[in-house]
Order: C-alpha cells, then structure tokens, then sequence
C-alpha cells in the first residue's frame, strides 16, 4: 500500500520554493516528477500542482478551480475526462474533508505563481469544496472534471486512516449567496415532499426537504437564483442530483445513469415552472 500523508510534511514551509519537479519529489511535497496530482482513487488527494496544464484553471489566490487530469493526447484535448485515477482522488479528498497541498508553477497564473527563476512554490494547504463534471470552456465539447478548492490553515499531518482532528483556520472567500425565500416557497409548495422518489422526511419538530439548483448559482456556471432552476429534493436524491447519478429528460421522467434505467416523472405544483433549458443544461454536463 502506497503511504500516504495529508496535510504539512516536515521541514516544508509555505512559501518555499523548490527550482524543479524533482525538487518537489525530494521533498516530499510533491510527490510525482510528471503529473499535476498526486494521490489515490480510494485514499484521496495528496497535492496538486497549477502549472498551466489546463486552460479551465482558474487562480483567485485563496480559492482556485482546478481542472481534473486525462483527455488528453500530445496536448490536444481529444475525449472526456473519466472519474478515475487523480479526479476519483480529489473526489474522496472531498468526502472526507483532507487537505490537500497546492503547488503553483511558473507556468501558471502570473498574477499568483512563482517567477521562472523560483520554478515551483508551496503555497499551503487547500480543502476541496466542491466538484463537478462540466464542458471544458476551451476544449467543448469535451467534458472535465472540475475542482474548486479554498484555503485553510496550517494541518498537522494526517496518514490514512488518521481520526486525530488538525487545526483549522476560517478564512473569508467569494461564496454565492442565494434567495433563502425562493427555497423555502418551493419546499413548502411541495410539501417538504422529494419530486422524484414521493418521500417526505418527518423529524419530531418539522418535515425537511432540500432545495437544489439544477443550474448551480456558483462560479463557472453562474444559474439563475429563480423558483424555475429550482426542485425540491430529499438528501439522497439532492446528492445524486448534484454528482450525475441520474438526469431528467425533456418529459420530466428521471433517468438513473447506473442503471440507464427510465423512472417516473416529477412530481410538479402549480405554480412551480420548471426552466427546462436548466435541465438540458444539467443533462448534458451529466448525461451520457
């Protein structure tokens, strides 16, 4: 089994600089003389490494959208990004809320990365917050994994299977903040009641629904904060919702892409218009 630390590694300082990959190697910072992830599909993401190998990276400093690994062929997109290998690592990173250590190279974003003459830079310890499988903005219509990762405090190392909890520090970031009032008039509408599976979840003190965006409101793709984009969904279907385990067709049924099998419609309100241009939208960023 690969040993695997998450989090700060000794004698590495942030803002250390290392002049090559192998440098980084050495250090155990980076531990990879190629790629630009280092992890495992089953214990998550070791490090990352901006260095302009893809055009849908994004640097805002304390936040970044890190796009996934594959797809690729002497430089030239030429298929899908699948969900294995570094992308399947940064999706477990996610579940279970390990740091991840980010490198910027001087190939990367200017405004952030480090001159030529420094070569690569370690510039702390980052927490994925979300991930998703879009079209590629320079590449279409390839699909990508994406990543978005904000900066935490420094994190003592963590090893696989490590309970021990690491220290934290909040940091303010760029976060989109939506219409609580729209969320609540559609779980309502629909009586705290799933539109897919029927299920209506009942606590002692008051039911509880979620209010999904099929079009998320978040930076790249920027959907409307409107009733329209919005269903009200149990847990379990939000969440399948959100990581493309199933779709919805233009006739509202619900298709589950394990199965490929063929559900029944929402259910729907009056007065609740689902926007099936954001269905499309979600279709195909998610379907097959």
């Amino acid at each position: 089994m690969v040993n695997r630390v998450f989090g700060a590694v000794p004698n590495v300082n942030e803002g250390d600089t290392f002049p090559t990959f192998a440098d980084l190697q050495a250090a155990g910072v980076h531990k990879t003389p190629q790629r630009g992830i280092v992890g495992g599909a089953k214990e998550g993401c070791e490090s990352i490494c901006l260095n302009g190998g893809y055009g849908d990276d994004r640097d805002f400093g304390h936040w970044i959208i890190y796009t996934g690994e594959g797809g690729k062929e002497n430089g030239v997109h030429v298929r899908d990004q699948t969900l294995t290998g570094g992308n399947a690592a940064l999706v477990v990173s996610y579940e279970n809320g390990t740091p991840v250590r980010v490198i910027r190279g001087f190939n990367g974003d200017k405004t952030y990365g480090p001159s030529k003459a420094q070569g690569y830079r370690y510039d702390g310890l980052f927490e994925v917050f979300k991930y998703q499988r879009l079209a590629s903005d320079v590449s279409p219509p390839y699909k990508v994994w994406k990543y978005w990762l904000s900066k935490i405090g420094v994190v003592q190392n963590l090893p696989v299977g490590s309970s021990a909890p690491g220290a934290r520090q909040s940091i303010s970031g760029t976060r989109p903040v939506r219409n609580e009032k729209l969320a609540d008039r559609i779980k309502r509408l629909h009586d705290y009641t799933c539109q897919i599976c029927g299920i209506r979840l009942e606590t002692p003190h008051w039911a509880y629904a979620e209010a999904a965006h099929i079009k998320p409101i978040g930076t790249p793709t920027n959907g409307p904060d409107v009733e329209s984009n919005i269903l009200c969904l149990c847990p379990n279907h939000h969440k399948l919702f959100d990581k493309g385990g199933i779709v919805i067709r233009d006739d509202l049924r619900v298709l589950d892409l394990m199965t490929h099998r063929i559900g029944p419609a929402l259910s729907t309100k009056p007065g609740h218009k689902i926007d099936l241009n954001q269905i499309r939208w979600h279709r195909q960023n998610w379907g097959p």
